[in-house]
């Protein structure tokens, strides 16, 4: 799991650099700036399920969960124009073997002193035990 979850990552932090945001994700403790628009990454992990006779061949279901936020005067719009983008940056795509399904947008509206909205990727990877 750890090197699926570093290699989504590292894809994200790649695409993340261009939008100039600050990102993080849970597991560095990390917390976004006030006032200023932020991504934060999560990979979910889901079943993981036996698809084969014979061989001990795996397939493991998980979701990328990026969380977008920006400042409330900043207005919904702009927190959709980056969801937009991040969801670009998996939909219809492969990525180290693992498999990214169609993105979802899903608008939180606000939360304290943001606008949030979440894009949502399932995700699937394969793999043969011995």
């Amino acid at each position: 799991m750890k090197s699926k979850f570093l290699a989504i990552y590292e894809r994200f932090k790649t695409e993340a650099i261009f939008l100039q945001l600050q990102y993080g994700t849970a597991n560095l403790g990390w917390q976004p700036t006030s006032g200023a628009a932020y991504l934060f990454f999560r990979l979910l992990p889901g079943p993981a399920e036996r698809v084969s006779l014979g061989v001990k061949h795996h397939r493991t279901i998980a979701v990328i969960n990026i969380e977008i936020g920006v400042p409330l005067m900043s207005g919904e719009a702009q927190a959709l124009d980056y969801a937009d983008s991040v969801a670009g940056w998996f939909r219809d795509t492969t990525i180290s073997g693992i498999v990214c399904r169609s993105p979802e947008i899903i608008v939180i509206g606000q939360d304290g002193e943001w606008h949030k909205t979440v894009v949502s990727v399932p995700v699937y990877w394969d793999e043969t035990y011995t």
